[in-house]
């Protein structure tokens, strides 16, 4: 990123990245786990999580 403001989609599947990639750039990554420094991101927002 460009240190301006953006999103990024992330999905463990690549199904559901299919249908954001015409909208915001994505990546297949564990939201556990996100590849991102830890102080790099001012804010994760989560929309639709499931867990067992």
């Amino acid at each position: 990123m460009d240190g301006g403001v953006g999103s990024i989609g992330v999905d463990l599947s690549s199904g559901m990245l299919g249908y954001a990639v015409d909208r915001l750039p994505v990546m297949r990554a564990d939201a556990e786990h996100l590849p991102f420094a830890g102080d790099s991101l001012p804010a994760v927002v989560s929309v639709m999580a499931h867990s067992c």
